[in-house]
């Protein structure tokens, strides 16, 4: 009679994962997308973001179709408190006041994550864009169309953001706070 081969209950098997095993789904891969733009460390890749999940990087485009989609996910949960600003604005008649919410505001949703605020920087996600230049253009009360000055400032204004958050939230805060005389100098050039 030959010996009878036992596997350790506690060894990986080949095959598909048991019913036990986590689920994969487009919210634990978008935390754990934020989660790793949080760190500051490295470039941001779908491999590595597979790895943190214990997965394949091919199990990730089950869920999302390209790494600009999952980073356009990140940017829809991260700037959700974006949502609010324009409620917060019925009662400010005064635009720069409004432009002011808008900066702090923006500068809160991007601070906490570097290598997303580098990704922005870079211009590697429209979704971010669009959402700033909407409501940059509810802050003015104006149409701003691509190329016109208020354009240049909108896109002056973000860019310092993305480097005041890249300065750290903390450092980041008081730099648009104590600039932001200044910087509304330069900015009503083009109001």
């Amino acid at each position: 009679m030959s010996p009878v081969l036992t596997q350790p209950p506690h060894a990986r098997r080949k095959g598909r994962p048991t019913a036990e095993a986590h689920v994969l789904d487009i919210d634990r891969i978008v935390v754990a997308a934020a989660h790793a733009l949080e760190s500051g460390r490295g470039d941001f890749s779908m491999r590595g973001l597979a790895a943190t999940l214990g997965v394949d990087p091919m199990a990730l485009y089950h869920h999302v179709p390209s790494k600009q989609a999952l980073l356009d996910a990140v940017v829809a949960k991260a700037f959700r408190r974006l949502d609010r600003l324009p409620e917060r604005w019925v009662h400010l008649p005064d635009r720069s006041e409004r432009l002011y919410l808008l900066a702090e505001a923006y500068l809160r949703c991007v601070a906490p994550l570097p290598q997303l605020t580098r990704q922005l920087a870079r211009g590697s996600t429209s979704l971010a864009h669009e959402r700033f230049a909407a409501l940059f253009e509810l802050a003015m009360g104006v149409p701003v169309n691509d190329g016109s000055v208020l354009a240049q400032v909108r896109d002056l204004l973000v860019d310092y953001l993305h480097g005041a958050a890249l300065a750290g939230a903390k450092l980041g805060a008081r730099s648009l706070q104590a600039s932001w005389p200044l910087l509304l100098q330069g900015l009503r050039v083009g109001m």
